[in-house]
């Protein structure tokens, strides 16, 4: 497909989600904050001033109503809504002249109490908005410190939690495959594998920032260590010809499968001085072979961050093939199956843009998790989009 064509599906999707505006909450994953990133990404690439707008109306409207009795939800509460509006002023789209709109967010983030350990409503949740604020041009020398402090703090507990979880975790004790099906079936668990996935690239990033790099890398490594193992059994023969997707729910458990695939594919191109795994080739021809049972079938209900996640992680690693002049780039498996994925995608929203019969609005996800999220893939396959936006759904 030609590259206007992704383009106009993507400025579909914007004018779709704009006449829903007010059936919108304010939260990034599903609501209002979500589509304005949308906006002022197709404002930075096309010029027209109409999106500019539209996205300026959606963050006033935000920011004069931020909700904090659900503030420690990252997905669907404030702390999502100020890394949002952070990024978006280190973007140079905003200039909050309400710094007080930060203040009654840090305050949510360093003092309340914290529900488990994801992205969504957990200890990486609020991680990744103090990170983000640390990163923010408009931070107090004084606030600085502070944040500095309880990411530290955030960090230790976020640790032991996971070490802890490990431990529990009926996928890391893997005793025989009946169990390890039933296993991973169960949402805890399928939180708790892409949590993993969330803490390679969380960890990461903390090197990059050198924010304490010597423990960072320590975390890193052990959780590459715990990924492996798991993907040990997950990519066995045994495993792989119980779960060929013969419905939905076995779908879920690749897209999983390939996110902590994905998280040490990275983490190999990123830092080649870790040893990450061994007999990588034959890894690697097993995930392929999942990947061609992988169909463009869950967008519109809740399967549709998964899917996202998955086109979003591909294309990350067909840039890093490409940036390494990998012999005979486009028929590598990779691209051929992000190309059969993206012209399959468009054709399915070029007819309709809610392409599953049954969905209400209502039970739309209009953020940056849904339709939003949908809008900024089909812009970078358009234009460079930046990158630190997908931080949001822990990839």
């Amino acid at each position: 497909m030609e590259t206007s064509e992704f383009y106009g599906l993507c400025e579909n999707i914007a004018s779709y989600v704009w006449e829903n505006k007010d059936s919108m909450t304010n939260s990034l994953y599903e609501g209002k904050t979500g589509a304005a990133v949308l906006f002022y990404e197709l404002y930075r690439f096309s010029g027209e001033e109409k999106y500019e707008d539209m996205a300026n109306h959606l963050i006033g409207s935000v920011a004069s109503n931020i909700d904090l009795q659900d503030g420690k939800s990252f997905s669907l509460g404030a702390l999502g809504v100020g890394w949002s509006l952070s990024i978006l002023q280190k973007n140079d789209f905003i200039e909050l002249e309400e710094k007080e709109v930060f203040t009654q967010i840090d305050i949510v983030a360093i003092f309340h109490a914290c529900e488990g350990y994801g992205i969504k409503r957990g200890f990486l949740g609020v991680a990744t908005y103090l990170l983000q604020r640390l990163e923010d041009k408009s931070i107090l020398q004084s606030e600085f410190h502070v944040h500095y402090e309880k990411i530290i703090e955030v960090n230790e507990i976020l640790s032991e939690c996971i070490k802890e979880r490990i431990q529990e975790s009926s996928l890391y004790s893997y005793d025989e495959l009946p169990y390890l099906l039933s296993y991973v079936r169960v949402s805890s668990e399928q939180e708790f594998l892409s949590t993993l996935a969330g803490l390679v690239h969380y960890y990461d990033k903390l090197i990059d920032v050198n924010i304490q790099p010597e423990i960072s890398l320590l975390n890193l490594t052990y959780t590459i260590n715990v990924i492996n193992h798991i993907l040990k059994f997950l990519l066995s023969d045994e495993f792989i010809t119980a779960i060929l997707p013969r419905d939905k729910e076995e779908r879920v458990v690749i897209y999983l499968i390939f996110e902590l695939y994905t998280a040490l594919q990275v983490i190999k191109h990123k830092r080649p001085d870790i040893n990450i795994v061994q007999n990588r080739t034959l890894l690697d021809e097993k995930m392929y072979f999942l990947l061609s049972k992988i169909q463009i079938t869950d967008m519109g209900n809740e399967r549709s961050l998964l899917l996202l996640k998955h086109l979003i992680l591909l294309r990350r690693l067909t840039q890093y093939l490409k940036n390494e002049s990998v012999p005979d780039y486009d028929n590598h498996p990779i691209s051929k199956h992000l190309s059969k994925l993206n012209a399959a995608l468009a054709k399915e929203f070029k007819d309709q843009l809610m392409p599953k019969k049954g969905v209400t609005e209502d039970e739309q996800k209009w953020g940056i998790s849904g339709l939003s999220g949908l809008g900024l893939y089909f812009l970078a396959l358009t234009t460079d989009v930046n990158e630190n936006y997908y931080n949001a759904l822990g990839i």
